[in-house]
């Protein structure tokens, strides 16, 4: 089914202000009535100074009061911020994020031929001891996917701190896991009872087209992935999924499925 689901998807993508200026005083011979009048002088220019200063400056701050545009004598535009807005979910924090959002425990998320895991390492063989009698250590099987999606695995790669970026392979680790996960929970509420995800819908029936039924469950998975409800574009765009291609009409599970990944594989499920 996952290969259905892979073509589905396939066709879906091709688818300031003035400063006075000081002078420097300079000793006068000249005496003192001279000198009185020049201190005079002086003051009286630097007090009409002052007072044109202040009559030029905006009491605004530059802003207009009907919200237009900023001025020009608004000032400095201010520093942009040094905190990063978006925070990179990380191995362990992925897993969590698909274990909440389609309702999995840890084991059910992801496990390559269906025998091991491949984001985390299982909770049996955790703290991992090598010579320790628990669990079934993995020594030279690294998790697939942990690595990319920011993990370390010191044990089997001697890798001791995760990357810091997403790399090159991180977006297909993501798409192979949020598939996986998807697929787990499909499966879980063919037999469901009720199911508690894809409520509304027969996932054993033959066809599943687009109706009130696939954007009703559209919507709640973007509701528990994304924790929003989806644009009309975006609901449009996954639920033309239950087209299929030409020559091969998805069933109900594949289209729930291809849906589930489409919304679920967003770049929005990797940041927070």
């Amino acid at each position: 089914m996952r290969w259905r689901v892979l073509g589905l998807l396939s066709c879906l993508a091709a688818v300031g202000c003035p400063s006075p200026s000081g002078s420097s005083s300079s000793s006068s011979s000249t005496g003192g009535t001279t000198a009185t009048s020049a201190v005079v002088t002086a003051s009286s220019a630097a007090t009409s100074a002052m007072g044109t200063s202040s009559s030029a400056a905006p009491t605004d701050g530059g802003v207009p009061e009907d919200g237009g545009p900023l001025r020009a004598d608004a000032g400095p535009e201010p520093a942009p911020g040094t905190r990063e807005s978006l925070r990179w979910r990380t191995a362990h924090a992925f897993e969590h994020h698909l274990m909440q959002a389609l309702a999995l425990t840890e084991d059910e998320v992801c496990k390559e031929l269906g025998l091991f895991k491949c984001i985390t390492r299982p909770v049996n063989e955790r703290p991992f001891r090598p010579s320790g009698p628990a669990g079934t250590p993995t020594v030279g099987m690294a998790i697939p996917h942990q690595v990319a999606l920011g993990g370390n695995e010191p044990f089997d790669l001697q890798n001791y701190e995760p990357r810091r970026t997403p790399g090159a392979t991180t977006p297909n680790a993501v798409d192979r896991v949020v598939l996986a996960a998807c697929d787990a929970r499909v499966e879980k509420d063919r037999t469901a009872t009720p199911p508690v995800v894809f409520t509304g819908i027969d996932l054993s029936a033959g066809t599943l087209s687009d109706g009130p039924e696939l954007r009703a469950v559209a919507a709640t998975l973007f509701r528990r992935f994304h924790l929003r409800d989806g644009t009309t574009a975006e609901m449009d765009l996954v639920t033309s999924l239950a087209q299929g291609v030409p020559g091969d009409t998805p069933n109900a599970a594949d289209v729930a499925l291809a849906v589930c990944v489409a919304i679920g594989g967003m770049a929005e499920s990797s940041f927070d």
